[in-house]
């Protein structure tokens, strides 16, 4: 495999606090969400999950088929053309898995309720650090000898 992870990875709470996942597979999550970063998308084998968690396949496997029963995940095999050998597997992160309780939204569509709160949040910050410099200079001022 030739891609690389990104230096995080997400797990959202319907998948974290998922009593019916395998621990293994919420951590598997993660990753794919880390390799997935880059094209939307992950298409890591089986043995680089194996070795790279220490796992056999069979385990590798048990745990990418309950993140797609849950439909966390979708799975797309492609096969080498007349035979039935795989020739690449895709696996994509589902936008809105069936356990997520908030119905899913688009990246940069910030809910309307939230922007006078964030305005504020953020304007109390600016003028906490305008204050502090006024003190600043007020006790510049004050001190005799300016070195």
């Amino acid at each position: 495999m030739n891609e690389s992870p990104s230096y995080y990875a997400i797990i959202p709470a319907g998948v974290r606090y998922d009593k019916q996942l395998p621990q293994g597979a919420k951590i598997l999550y993660g990753e794919i969400t880390a390799l997935s970063n880059k094209n939307g998308y992950c298409w890591a084998s089986n043995d680089y999950f194996a070795k790279l968690y220490s796992v056999s396949n069979s385990t590798i496997q048990s745990w990418l088929k309950s993140l797609e029963d849950k439909s966390y995940i979708s799975r797309v095999i492609k096969y080498k053309s007349g035979s039935k050998e795989v020739e690449q597997r895709f696996i994509s992160l589902n936008p809105h898995p069936e356990n997520c309780t908030t119905p899913p939204r688009k990246l940069g569509d910030p809910h309307p309720e939230n922007w006078q709160e964030n305005n504020t949040s953020i304007n109390k910050n600016i003028r906490a650090s305008s204050t502090l410099e006024s003190d600043f200079e007020k006790l510049w001022k004050l001190y005799p000898k300016k070195i």
